[in-house]
């Protein structure tokens, strides 16, 4: 009896058919879903940074990113920094864990940041 060979329909047919999801392209869209959420998420923790920094300190300032559900600033001075760290850090966080949209972040981190 002779064998046949299964065959694989072309990429992006669709259906049952088009065989089992590679988990290379899965990892692929999972990672692109979360880049599009994460991106939106600093956009918009960035927006409410200036909001709640003011246009004094937000000049000097930028959102870097979040990792554990704290927010990483980038200073552009060490006084600056040592200033928002010690002084300011409380006061920060609490705004912007309160208002119309507030973020859903335990922690404010400030680094120096020589890229601004």
């Amino acid at each position: 009896m002779k064998r046949e060979r299964l065959r694989r329909p072309p990429p992006g047919s669709g259906g049952p058919a088009a065989g089992p999801t590679r988990v290379g392209d899965l990892a692929r869209s999972i990672v692109r879903g979360e880049a599009r959420r994460g991106s939106r998420a600093l956009v918009a923790a960035a927006e409410k940074w200036s909001e709640v920094a003011g246009p004094e300190i937000a000049a000097h300032t930028r959102v870097l990113g979040a990792e554990r559900r704290a927010l990483r600033v980038g200073v552009d001075s060490s006084a600056l920094l040592a200033e928002l760290a010690g002084f300011y850090r409380a006061g920060l966080l609490e705004a912007l864990q309160s208002g119309e949209r507030p973020l859903a972040v335990t922690d404010v981190r400030f680094e120096l940041d020589g890229g601004k």
